[in-house]
């Protein structure tokens, strides 16, 4: 399968599995080192809220969520533990 078709069908698939919130961040240093260890442990995240948290940096009023699925909760929670996010 060509990549841009399996990322295409990738992500048509992340749209409908069911996500819970890992947690808030109002950083996106700190949001781009958790997504890259999360990529690296192939735990697959979605930031919500991004276009909101980039007008207004460092306000608090709208930080980015990152979301992952309920099948990679508990994996995830131990990538941010170990990067002492929690």
């Amino acid at each position: 399968m060509a990549q841009s078709l399996r990322d295409d069908v990738l992500c048509q698939a992340w749209l409908y599995a069911p996500m819970k919130c890992l947690m808030q961040l109002d950083d996106p240093v700190t949001l781009d080192v958790l997504r890259t260890h999360l990529q690296q442990c192939d735990i697959q995240c979605w930031v919500m809220d991004a276009g909101m948290g980039e007008l207004h940096p460092k306000t608090g009023l709208f930080p980015y969520r990152v979301m992952v699925s309920d099948e990679d909760m508990a994996a995830a929670l131990v990538v941010a533990k170990d990067l002492e996010l929690l």
